[in-house]
């Protein structure tokens, strides 16, 4: 048995365990990724690996394809055993045989990266975050993907992680601003106090005071007794304000001087009680045409409105919605007990690229959900796909002017009018010829004309 090739000196530090038969070439990727802040460890056998598992219990393994000779020798073998036993360990494979055909199979078989030796590495490096993405955080709660807007946020995200500046969150419904709150607070200093969300649109309005800045019993008919708010339970944390635009006006001038005080008192109470917890607020809306509106308070908004990071519709994030339905497949199948992980048959790939995808990152996710529910060989086939989604490859000719070049949003709107041409405007039988829920059809309408496309 081989000792660690380092210790564990800090327990946040990401446990990697290399598996290599080749000493020489385990030991000196060890020493490279040891100067890098990793944990590592080494296995020279699928045997060795087996123990290794479980008492290393690593965040993550980089599989060599060939493990000396004889039987327990096939990389790919032990891959598919530690997908089984392990669904959710990140598998790295590297070797130095440049075959597509193994490459393929490890990928079918969940390895989440496949390289041929040389390697640098900073794309060792890269692959293992990009299988990792946090240790402790599940795929499908990853803000991955490699397009610039992405690599942008990322990089924003971790520069704002180390203030206590106030944060506003924008973008479409879908985009994963809960989850770039969550990325904030692991990123900041405050990670090992609690992270305490609450939405603002989904605590009815005569309840939300309470819940915020909480009560004194006697308060009113059912406080039976004293109840801390959010943000006391946040206190050394973060708070995150989802949908802030939604607040009743009556209640915003209260929040503000929590904000600018970092002081709250219990409704039915008389004293105030100091808090520290810094607040990440986000809204679908406009902030700025909220606050026009007179919805929100411009004083509020400029409060929240310290720094400001707009997500990106997945519709501007180009391959990324291919790097997103991977993973998610890879996890929805992860959930099931299939033995491998189905491919994408002909034409998916390209509907998921022309496709808008109006509920963003949520969208894709349950479309590939179905897909994977729906599907029984090991290829996932354009049929499985929402009907909106195949549409995308099918818009009408009576759809497009020619020579008009629009963005294929407006060809989805325009496709959609269609099949209700079609209906004579009966959207019970338009939500079903284009396999939607009703209500998702009539939220699409109700948007469009929220921004005057009727």
């Amino acid at each position: 048995m081989t000792q660690p090739l380092t210790a564990l000196s800090e327990s946040q530090a990401s446990r990697i365990l290399v598996i290599d038969d080749e000493a020489d070439t385990a030991w000196s990727l060890g020493q490279l990724l040891q100067r890098r802040g990793y944990a590592v460890d080494h296995a020279a056998s699928a045997s060795e690996a087996r123990s290794k598992i479980g008492s290393f219990d690593p965040h993550a393994v980089l599989l060599d394809l060939v493990l000396g000779k004889g039987e327990d020798s096939d990389g790919l073998r032990l891959a598919a055993e530690l997908r089984r036993s392990r669904p959710r360990l990140p598998i790295v494979m590297i070797t130095g045989f440049a075959n597509m055909d193994r490459a393929v199979r490890a990928l079918r078989l969940g390895v989440d990266d496949f390289l041929t030796k040389p390697v640098a590495l900073e794309q060792i490096e890269h692959a293992l975050e990009r299988a990792m993405v946090d240790p402790r955080m599940p795929m499908d709660e990853a803000l991955i993907g490699e397009s610039p807007v992405m690599v942008s946020l990322r990089r924003e995200l971790k520069q704002v992680a180390q203030s206590d500046a106030t944060v506003l969150l924008t973008g479409e419904s879908g985009t994963g601003k809960e989850l770039a709150a969550r990325s904030l607070h692991r990123a900041s200093r405050r990670s090992e106090r609690p992270f305490v969300a609450i939405n603002c649109a989904a605590i009815p309005r005569e309840l939300l005071e309470s819940e915020l800045f909480g009560h004194v019993e006697g308060a009113f008919t059912d406080a039976s007794a004293d109840r801390d708010g959010l943000f006391v339970q946040a206190d050394g944390g973060t708070l995150f304000l989802d949908e802030i635009a939604e607040l009743p006006l009556a209640l915003q001038p209260k929040l503000l001087r929590a904000l600018q005080e970092q002081k709250v008192r219990p409704v039915g109470g008389s004293a105030e009680r100091e808090v520290d917890v810094r607040i990440v607020a986000a809204t679908h809306r406009d902030a700025a045409k909220a606050v026009a509106d007179g919805r929100l308070r411009e004083d509020l908004y400029y409060r929240l409105h310290v720094i400001h990071i707009e997500l990106p519709p997945l519709r501007e994030r180009g391959d990324d919605i291919l790097v997103l339905a991977t993973a998610f497949l890879r996890e929805s199948v992860r959930k099931t007990s299939r033995a491998v992980i189905p491919e994408f048959g002909d034409g998916v790939r390209e509907a998921l690229l022309e496709y808008t995808w109006p509920g963003n990152v949520r969208e894709l996710q349950n479309a590939v959900e179905r897909m994977v529910v729906l599907s029984r060989g090991e290829t996932l086939e354009l049929e499985t796909l929402p009907g909106a989604v195949r549409m995308a490859l099918e818009i009408p000719s009576e759809a497009l002017v020619e020579e008009e070049i629009v963005p294929l949003r407006v060809l989805e709107r325009r496709y959609i009018r269609h099949v209700l041409k079609h209906t004579g405007n009966n959207k019970s039988e338009a939500a079903r010829l284009l396999e939607l829920d009703r209500r998702t059809l009539t939220r699409k309408l109700a948007r469009w004309r929220d921004h005057g496309h009727d």
